[in-house]
């Protein structure tokens, strides 16, 4: 990669790599992808704060400072319906700005505006009279980004009632697997130009993806999200639920997000456990994303908290 910009930045130690320098996208500029043929992780460039329960980590540090990930390389981001449809147009100035400088394969699109969404909650899916327009969005995503997969929706298997309410931005808080079916398909019978990715479920063991699969929807393929634990060692094993989520369909399944969630243990077998889960998705014959490249609030990510690479990070870019 060539640096236009080399910039040295230190964090408690820590010396950024160099950074190139991005243009903004013009408004009317579209990014055109290749199909994704390799295993990548999932690299959100985060567009919105994360509540301060869960610690704060704006967009700054990862997409304007920190540019050590090789812009080539395919990210998975989430475009808003919240944030980019209003009543009288659209606003692409943050999926804009969000995806500016990178390649593009994967985008999920999730939550619907307040005046469309069902009881004003905007993790919770439109009304039905206003399906047509949210079809209309998609398309438009379609369009202007050129992604191979439309991956529709956020963990929509958890249900409201489960869910707290600050929280609403990046759930999907459905929890009716037919009713999340029925929209899917009208979704796929509305847009072209690009694979409809349904499920994003949370947990592939619940009644949701049965009733979901049972409601015989169109679509393309079927994701899921699968999170290992560390307790001092690592625990779980998401090839064994790719093996169980391959049951319910004969279309390709993704591994759509995933990660080592931190529990107990030093800093450095935490490290080596993100080695071995990264090791253990190398046997999946699917394409899977790491939940994240960094921050975001959750200190799972490819980079530490004060924003060095870790270890897992150095192995991704030997392959």
């Amino acid at each position: 990669m060539i640096l236009v910009l080399m910039v040295v930045f230190v964090l408690t130690g820590c010396v950024a790599d160099p950074m190139p320098t991005m243009e903004p996208i013009p408004s009317q500029t579209t990014i055109r992808v290749e199909a994704v043929t390799e295993h990548k992780f999932f690299v959100p460039i985060v567009y919105m704060h994360i509540p301060a329960k869960v610690g704060v980590v704006s967009e700054s540090p990862l997409s304007k400072v920190i540019r050590w990930h090789n812009p080539s390389t395919s990210i998975k981001v989430t475009v808003r319906g919240s944030d980019v449809v209003k009543r009288d147009g659209y606003d692409w100035s943050k999926p804009d700005n969000l995806m500016s400088g990178y390649r593009v394969d994967w985008i999920t699109v999730n939550n619907s505006p307040e005046w469309m969404a069902q009881d004003g909650l905007i993790c919770k899916l439109p009304l039905a009279r206003h399906w047509w327009r949210y079809a209309e969005f998609v398309q438009l995503v379609i369009d202007r980004y050129h992604p191979k997969y439309i991956e529709l929706w956020n963990e929509p298997d958890i249900a409201y009632a489960d869910m707290p309410f600050e929280h609403v931005y990046f759930y999907g808080c459905i929890g009716d697997g037919q009713e999340y079916a029925q929209f899917a398909d009208y979704i796929y019978s509305n847009v072209s130009g690009a694979e409809i990715i349904i499920g994003s479920v949370a947990s592939p063991y619940t009644a949701f993806i049965i009733d979901m699969i049972n409601a015989d929807p169109d679509y393309d393929g079927l994701s899921f999200h699968c999170y290992n634990r560390f307790y001092e060692k690592l625990v779980g094993n998401c090839v064994a639920e790719y093996d169980h989520t391959t049951q319910y369909t004969n279309k390709p399944v993704y591994l759509s997000e995933t990660a080592v969630l931190y529990k107990t243990g030093s800093e450095s077998d935490y490290e080596q456990a993100q080695i071995e889960h990264y090791n253990q998705l190398l046997e999946l014959p699917t394409v899977w994303y790491w939940y994240t490249l960094c921050g975001n609030g959750w200190p799972i990510g490819c980079c530490s908290t004060d924003l060095c690479r870790r270890p897992v990070y150095e192995e991704y870019i030997k392959e």
